[in-house]
């Protein structure tokens, strides 16, 4: 895509305050469904930015992050490995060309590569 027809698609997101508004609403969606299928955050809400957000890896003896890496991968999903502090974690963005349902389908395969790791996170 040309620097032109990416300086157009700003202009009709609303500028940078309205593509800001879309991030920021990709991330709600993402902290919302991830919490939702039992994941923790590592940040409290003051301190996280709607850019890229962490997410502590689970104790479940079934989790492996490179199973469950690889598995999103397959399925056309790539989030960011590696740890932040001491704490095991994963991140997730929510900029560039995502939009709400990206955020949705990747929240359904991330709960169907649970399932089929037999990682059931609910009771946490």
């Amino acid at each position: 895509m040309s620097f032109h027809q990416d300086l157009i698609e700003l202009e009709v997101e609303g500028g940078v305050v309205g593509r800001a508004m879309r991030y920021r609403r990709n991330h709600e969606i993402l902290v919302e469904g991830m919490k939702n299928i039992g994941f923790e955050l590592y940040l409290q809400s003051a301190n996280r930015s709607y850019i890229i957000t962490s997410f502590i890896s689970p104790s479940h003896p079934n989790f492996n992050f490179n199973d469950f890496y690889q598995h999103l991968s397959n399925c056309g999903y790539l989030i960011y490995p590696g740890k932040v502090s001491n704490e095991d974690c994963f991140r997730i963005g929510s900029i560039g060309r995502i939009f709400e349902p990206n955020i949705r389908a990747l929240l359904s395969a991330i709960q169907k590569t649970l399932t089929k790791m037999q990682v059931d996170l609910s009771g946490t």
